[in-house]
């Protein structure tokens, strides 16, 4: 084993004799600054071979030292003792101080080489590492050692000339540390050889040294590979590292990598990753995939947390290797089992993105993250996670405080996410200080951190969350803002799919979900249950990507069965479960969706059950009492405003607790400052309501008409609530409906206008909603229109007639199927009939309205066929007639059918 390589001998033995003899001629320039010279050295031809000793990963040396009873080293080796004393040092030498001397007090009962100079020496190094120079000095330690054998030999000759010529420990020596070092170089110390290579490149005068840089720099080196013994490897990796960093030779990349593949070919896995890395990078070397998965084997080997990861990636990405997550997990658990954090950081990361397609998972990600936020210096990141997944357990309202703890973890590292969702559980508190604490936290996530998110949640928070909602001043600067940016244009759902990963589809946004749903609906029968969703997979009326991305979810859902509620939603995900037994409540597996998605507070949920179960749940106060545990720990918006409909005997408390909530949880769109509204307008104070109408008149700004004219109905309603402004706030909403083209706001307007009576009186403008009110009905609403118009203020009937053809509306409605205008029209056909011909048409016209339900129809169908007007006479039928008129409750018919039969007595 203790052989020295015949390539190094030679150069190594006639260095040595040079340097005893001092033969070496002295450079003829003067001592400068020089740049690092150009040395090839290159490794020796060795077969590779395990031999060197393996360093443990500094999570397993710091456990085995923190456990270790401090009385006895029996049974240990004192080489490797003493390396794992110099990394502890190196980890954090105040904390490892005391057990590295108590270490070196015991050394010499497992080592009788290991006498007092190396105890004195190895002591000094540790206090000095430790910041204990002043000590060291006050004690007189370094002269002791100074004036012992330990000075004479070559390894502390380095240290006492470093130690002196930095005046660390020890009054300042420069020249004498230079003496030191030079002995120590003559001796054959590689360190010290190294050390008066750098010195002459920095053009430093070393006394009694006379060997050009570059023989300098060869000895070192040939001295660093020394013997092939176990610790070979932490010396070759110094020559790698000067080759690789560029201080004392030049730079040559190529020969480091062949000097850390040495290293690496003799069983160290340090070096083996310092290969694998630089060809992962690839900035230095030419990459070679094939050398760079060789040595990441090796370096796995030693369990480095870094190098584990880095194997896990590409198993887990399977670009270079073929793709294993078994294989990845497995190295990323081995990682942060060491305690690494790193480690342990990306087998949470992994396991949450697992657990995306797997959610039965989802236990073993807890146990990751719980561990990763319980260890020393926990990432910030890690910290919000922790807390959604309180919140998640929990429920929103009853995890709140756990999950702020967490947040505010997270915020006192930096996280960007942390800040962001601390701010806005601070909003949704509901008092002025948590608000402005939280709306402080979004304005420094946009302007110090640079995050265009919290924009729109400064948006929404001024606009329907301030206690003083809407300050519409700072809604419309940070409005501004949001636009100013540039949105992408949303992606095609065939790029979106392109994102999936590992089988698990993709969250699609709202409209492309309801596009999806919409083409579903259209090939599935009205009682589709979930599982009929699978076979869209294959569905050719319906698109490719469309299919594919059912086949995504077919894959999840393949092992749900009918019944199990929670495996759909976790198959389907919460919003597509949600949205689909919206649209097939009649499906077999409807009702366990829905309790599944009700239990988790949605409640759009709760409410499908009145129609998905009616006998269950009849109605919304039996909805609310069965989840009230649910709607206080984790109700949602709409399951909010549900408990506070309908929950009996509520205190004021559970109120202001429940109005709390909804408003922490709104999305502040008009339909829900519109609920929220109507709700507080039966169950809040006047002040409340009163500010749900102010945030809900600037959410309507940019709402379709329908939504004026709703929120003017509203107004209107409780205007005793709102004082002396409320009628004309509600007519100002009505007039910005009507002007959108909503056509129930026409009848809200008319009625000011049409009657002589009212104050508002004005027949240009009734004629002009009534125009309206033609132009935005359907042909079945045609008929109640012109009704209507037939009985209003004769100048205003006669203006519309001016502009609109009433009698080709009535045409247009009864060719669509309305009765009633089948049956005006067959009577203005018969009252301005000229010949036969009209009369036939406007019989046939009254038959079509009798056949289409009209009584009124069937009386004066009854009445021609009885007396041949318009059609040939036919009593029989014409009692038929009668009849059913009759039946459907006509006067007209009964009077007529008895008169008939009192003449029917009178001829026989």
């Amino acid at each position: 084993m203790n052989v020295t390589p015949m390539r190094i001998r030679p150069l190594l033995q006639s260095a040595r004799s040079a340097l005893l003899a001092g033969t070496f001629l002295a450079v003829a320039a003067p001592a400068m600054a020089a740049a690092p010279v150009k040395v090839d050295f290159e490794p020796p031809q060795i077969d590779a071979q395990p031999v060197c000793e393996i360093r443990a990963p500094d999570s397993v040396i710091t456990t085995r030292w923190d456990g270790w009873d401090g009385q006895s080293l029996s049974g240990m080796d004192s080489t490797l003792v003493r390396r794992d004393m110099r990394r502890l040092m190196a980890i954090d030498p105040v904390k490892w101080l005391p057990v590295g001397e108590k270490v070196v007090a015991l050394l010499p009962t497992i080592d009788a080489t290991y006498d007092g100079d190396k105890q004195l020496m190895e002591t000094i190094e540790m206090r000095l590492e430790a910041g204990q120079a002043a000590d060291v000095r006050a004690e007189g330690l370094i002269e002791k050692a100074l004036a012992s054998t330990a000075a004479e030999q070559p390894q502390n000759q380095r240290r006492l000339g470093e130690w002196l010529m930095q005046g660390k420990g020890v009054a300042p020596d420069r020249d004498r540390g230079l003496q030191l070092i030079v002995a120590a170089a003559r001796g054959g110390d590689a360190n010290s050889l190294l050390s008066i290579a750098s010195f002459q490149q920095r053009g430093i005068d070393v006394p009694n040294w006379n060997v050009e840089p570059k023989m300098t720099v060869m000895m070192g080196f040939a001295s660093q590979v020394g013997r092939l013994d176990e610790t070979i490897c932490d010396r070759v990796v110094n020559i790698a590292r000067a080759y690789r960093n560029g201080d004392i030779v030049q730079v040559d990349n190529e020969l480091s990598e062949r000097w850390f593949r040495f290293a690496a070919d003799l069983g160290s896995p340090d070096a083996a990753w310092s290969v694998a890395d630089m060809h992962l990078r690839s900035e230095e070397i030419s990459k070679d995939n094939e050398v760079m998965l060789h040595y990441l084997g090796i370096a796995a080997t030693g369990g480095d947390p870094n190098v584990l990861i880095q194997l896990g990636r590409l198993y887990e990405d399977g670009a270079l290797l073929e793709r294993d997550l078994t294989q990845a997990e497995e190295l990323y658990q081995r990682a942060a089992a060491s305690g690494d954090r790193a480690g342990m950081g990306r087998l949470t990361l992994f396991l949450d993105r697992l657990r995306e397609g797997n959610p039965a998972r989802t236990e073993d990600y807890d146990k990751a993250l719980s561990a990763l936020i319980e260890s020393e210096n926990a990432p910030g990141w890690a910290y919000p996670k922790a807390a959604d997944r309180v919140l998640a357990r929990e429920g929103r309202w009853a995890g709140e405080q756990k999950a702020m703890d967490y947040y505010a973890k997270g915020v006192a590292l930096g996280d960007p996410e942390a800040i962001r969702q601390r701010a806005l559980l601070n909003i949704g508190l509901g008092d002025a200080e948590s608000f402005y604490s939280g709306i402080d936290d979004l304005i420094f996530s946009v302007e110090q951190i640079g995050r265009s998110g919290p924009v729109n949640d400064l948006v929404q928070a001024n606009l329907c969350k301030a206690p003083d909602a809407p300050l519409v001043d700072r809604v419309g600067y940070w409005q501004s803002l949001a636009g100013a940016e540039t949105e992408a244009p949303d992606p095609t759902l065939g790029e979106t799919l392109v994102q999936a990963k590992d089988g698990v589809a993709p969250t699609l946004p709202f409209h492309m979900m309801s596009t999806v749903l919409d083409h579903a609906q259209a090939v599935l029968s009205v009682d589709a249950s979930a599982s009929d969703l699978i076979a869209l997979a294959s569905n050719e009326a319906i698109s490719a990507e469309e299919q594919s991305y059912w086949s995504l979810i077919a894959a999840r859902a393949a092992a749900v069965s009918p019944t199990d509620g929670k495996g759909w939603v976790d198959a389907l995900g919460d919003n597509l479960a949600l949205r689909f037994v919206d649209r097939f409540p009649q499906g077999k597996d409807a009702e366990a969706i829905a309790l599944q998605l009700a239990d988790q507070g949605y409640g759009r949920a709760m409410t499908l059950l009145t129609t998905i179960n009616p006998e269950t749940y009849p109605d919304p106060t039996t909805l609310a009492r069965t989840f009230a545990p649910v709607i206080e720990a984790r109700g949602d918006f709409e399951a909010s405003l549900l408990g506070l409909r309908y929950l009996d005997s509520l205190s004021d408390d559970q109120k202001a607790s429940l109005i709390r909530h909804a408003r922490a949880a709104t999305t502040c769109t008009f339909s829900e400052g519109l609920q929220m509204a109507e709700v507080l307008a039966e169950h809040g104070s006047p002040d409340q309501f009163a500010q749900w109408v102010r945030i809900s008149k600037e959410l309507v700004k940019t709402e379709s008409a329908w939504s004026h004219t709703n929120l003017g109905d509203l107004i209107m309603a409780h205007a005793d609530m709102l004082g002396d402004d409320a009628a004309e706030d509600a007519r100002n909403l009505w007039l910005a409906g009507y002007e959108k083209g909503d056509r129930p706001a026409v009848f809200r307007l008319m009625t000011e206008v049409e009657q002589p009576e009212t104050p508002g009186y004005d027949p240009e403008k009734a004629a002009e909603y009534y125009v309206a009110l033609a132009e935005r009905s359907a042909p079945d609403q045609l008929p109640s229109v012109l009704d209507k118009l037939a009985n209003a203020q004769a100048d205003i009937r006669q203006d519309v007639e001016t502009r609109v053809d009433t009698s080709a509306l009535w045409l247009a409605a009864a060719k669509a199927g309305s009765s009633e205008a089948m049956l005006h029209h067959a009577r203005e056909l018969r009252a301005s009939a000229s010949n036969q011909a009209d009369i036939s048409e406007s019989g046939e016209w009254l038959r079509r309205a009798a056949n289409a339900g009209s009584a009124a129809a069937m009386v004066e169908l009854a009445r021609s066929l009885a007396f041949g007007i318009g059609a040939e006479a036919d009593p029989e039928a014409a009692r038929d007639w009668l009849q059913k008129a009759a039946a459907l409750g006509n006067e007209d018919a009964v009077s007529l059918m008895n008169s008939m039969q009192i003449a029917e007595v009178a001829t026989q």
